[in-house]
C-alpha cells in the first residue's frame, strides 16, 4: 500500500531498508509498513523481549522485538487515524441529504469523485493534523468546524462539484442554498467569519488532487474506495 516509487532512494524510517514508498506519513520498507498496519488492525500488545524498551531496530533486527519496532512506528509519528478519517468522508458523503433521492450505484459513483474533498475537510477540522502532517497544502487552515458546518460544507462541496461531475448536474442549483445556510449558521451562532472562511476553505479544497495527500494513507485511495 501507499505511494510506491520504484527508484526511489529513499530508506526506512524505522529500520534502514531500501523504501520504494510513503506509508502513514513516512518513508518505510514494505516490511515494516506491513508490520505496522498488521499491528494496528489487530490490536496486538507486544512485551519487550529484552524488559529494557530500548532495543535496536535496524535491517538485520527488526524482527527481534516487536515491541520496540511498533514503538519506533508511533515515535516517527506514524498513525492509523487518516485512513479512519477517511472512510468516514465516504460516509458522510454517502449520507449528505443532497443524494437523499438517488440510486444506491449512483450514491456509489458520487462518493469515489467526493470523498477526497470531504476527507481533506475533516483533516482541516482536526486540531491535530498541522503537528501530525505539517506539509499539508497550506490551505488547509484549522477552522475547528462543529458538526452541523461539517454537515452544511458536504453539502457545498457536492452541490460544487455538480458543475463539472454529470452524476451530481443536478444538485448545481442548489449551491447558493447551502452557502446561503451555510451563513445563516454562522450568524446564528455568532461566527459568521468562521462560516466564510469555511466557504472560501472549500474552494480550495477542490483544487486540490489526490497525488498531493496519498502519502498520507496506507494504500492508495481508489483501493481504499473499492473495499467500502
Amino acid at each position: 500500500g501507499g505511494s510506491r516509487d520504484p527508484s526511489s532512494t529513499n530508506v526506512c524510517a524505522v529500520c534502514g531498508d531500501k523504501s520504494y514508498g510513503r506509508h502513514y506519513g513516512q518513508w518505510t520498507c514494505d516490511g515494516c509498513s506491513c508490520f505496522f498496519k498488521r499491528s494496528i488492525r489487530r490490536h496486538m500488545s507486544y512485551t519487550c523481549i529484552s524488559g529494557l524498551n530500548a532495543c535496536t531496530i535496524d535491517r538485520s533486527r527488526r524482527n527481534w522485538c516487536p515491541s520496540c519496532r511498533l514503538e519506533k512506528c508511533y515515535q516517527l509519528n506514524m498513525r492509523p487515524e487518516d485512513d479512519d478519517e477517511f472512510l468516514k468522508a465516504t460516509k458522510l458523503v454517502s449520507e449528505s441529504p443532497v443524494l437523499v433521492f438517488i440510486s444506491a450505484s449512483e450514491r456509489r459513483s458520487i462518493v469515489r469523485e467526493a470523498s477526497l474533498p470531504v476527507f481533506l475537510l475533516l483533516l482541516s477540522s482536526d486540531g491535530s493534523m498541522q503537528k501530525r502532517h505539517p506539509r499539508l497544502p497550506t490551505c488547509l487552515e484549522r477552522l475547528g468546524l462543529d458538526v452541523e458546518e461539517i454537515r452544511l460544507a458536504v453539502c457545498v462541496i457536492l452541490t460544487s462539484l455538480g458543475q463539472g461531475v454529470s452524476s451530481l448536474s443536478f444538485a448545481s442549483p442548489l449551491l447558493p442554498l447551502y452557502k446561503f445556510w451555510m451563513l445563516r449558521h454562522g450568524l446564528t451562532f455568532g461566527c459568521v467569519e468562521k462560516a466564510q472562511k469555511a466557504l472560501q476553505q472549500v474552494d480550495s479544497l477542490l483544487t486540490i488532487y489526490a497525488d498531493r495527500v496519498a502519502h498520507l494513507l496506507s494504500q492508495p485511495i481508489k483501493e481504499l474506495l473499492d473495499s467500502i
